[in-house]
């Protein structure tokens, strides 16, 4: 696997090194390895004690959301989509312009994550930014809350958070990275990569002080806990 140090440490290097692997898996094996690493976490005390997950919609290589989702609805728990939506704040604009090197952006509506819950496994299959809501001034969240569940749910939930790679700090890279780190600097549940175990990298991931690890890494080949949270 691709060295995170040297030369390989600049993102773009990193995504053009991991990005082809994913996409060389046949079905059947990816369909193996979505089973490990989804009975992975089910098995889990954090997925048995969530009654809702939030997960984002298809990328390209990795485990598949829509077959997560069809497992959590087995399980009787509430699913949410991960959506992007314009939010036209000067807050949201600043907290922005902080993950762009202090850089305010010039777009009045600056992009928001929001969770709008689906009842149908083929809603996951959705390719990313095809599902946006619009900032019509009814459906208002704060960042670390959604329109589609309470304060209170959030705090019985899990959200698997995605990326292309992961470090064993939970540490991630992203083409959606600043839009969930926004959102996860507030969200009260546990935060978890559900990946391949191609997908975890040996070696620690460059990051800003801005981003946000995940509390587990999940794969197909083990468990990993990142960090000790403090209940």
């Amino acid at each position: 696997m691709a060295s995170s140090e040297g030369t390989d440490a600049a993102r773009s290097a990193l995504e053009a090194s991991y990005l082809p692997l994913l996409k060389q898996l046949s079905p059947s094996h990816q369909q193996r390895l979505d089973d490990e690493a989804i009975g992975h976490l089910r098995s889990s005390k954090l997925w048995k004690q969530a009654s809702v997950v939030l997960l984002y919609p298809r990328q390209a290589g990795g485990v598949r959301m829509d077959e997560l989702a069809r497992r959590a609805f087995e399980d009787g728990k509430r699913v949410g989509l991960s959506v992007s939506r314009p939010f036209a704040s000067r807050a949201v604009t600043e907290a922005d312009a902080s993950f762009k090197g202090g850089t305010t952006s010039k777009d009045p509506l600056a992009r928001t994550l929001d969770f709008i819950e689906i009842h149908e496994p083929s809603c996951a299959c959705m390719p990313r930014g095809t599902v946006e809501l619009s900032c019509d001034g009814t459906r208002e969240a704060s960042e670390g809350s959604t329109t589609g569940f309470s304060c209170a749910e959030l705090f019985a939930s899990l959200c698997v958070v995605p990326g292309l790679v992961f470090d064993r700090n939970g540490f991630r890279i992203a083409a959606d990275q600043s839009l969930y780190d926004r959102f996860l600097a507030f969200y009260p549940g546990y935060k978890v990569a559900l990946v391949h175990s191609m997908q975890v990298s040996g070696n620690p991931l460059p990051h800003g002080s801005e981003e946000i690890p995940v509390d587990y890494v999940i794969s197909d080949g083990s468990v990993w806990r990142c960090r000790r949270r403090v209940s």
